[in-house]
């Protein structure tokens, strides 16, 4: 199985852009330029093909929102932490199984937490990236954004 890099983070600005209109002055939407502890770049994402990328960027945008985090373009590199990432799926018997691994970075690109979990599907398919259910996607990004809230929550 070849991995390649997808550029999550252009989707979930986008994605952010289009909610904004929902989300009060006070929303989570960043232009990149502010220094919030509680601003996030997702580097590029490795793993998934870009449909399956796609659908987890509009979950975790939500989830973000949803928590009080803030999304900002990765190539700005105005963030206090940059998230990188690796999700792959493994088929077994009971379904589908999506792992994933979540590096959270200094802006200098040192590790400083590590967050990481699984989601099963019931579903399973030739291609294992077709049996993962848009219910499995919310379940990774909403323990990320938990995860991460918490994380960041406590520094």
């Amino acid at each position: 199985m070849t991995f390649r890099n997808l550029n999550l983070l252009p989707i979930l600005f986008f994605i952010l852009l289009s909610l904004s209109a929902c989300v009060s002055t006070g929303s989570n939407v960043s232009s990149g330029f502010g220094d919030s502890t509680r601003t996030l770049a997702f580097a590029p994402l490795n793993g998934p093909p870009q449909p399956v990328a796609d659908q987890l960027a509009q979950a975790f945008a939500t989830a973000a929102v949803n928590r009080g985090l803030t999304l900002t373009p990765y190539r700005r590199r105005r963030s206090a932490y940059v998230v990188k990432g690796f999700i792959t799926v493994v088929p077994g018997k009971n379904g589908t199984t999506a792992v994933y691994v979540w590096d959270v970075l200094s802006p200098d690109l040192q590790r400083l937490h590590r967050i990481s979990g699984q989601s099963t599907d019931k579903q399973r398919a030739d291609d294992p990236w077709s049996a993962l259910g848009l219910e499995t996607l919310r379940s990774i990004a909403d323990d990320t954004a938990d995860q991460l809230a918490i994380w960041v929550a406590a520094r």
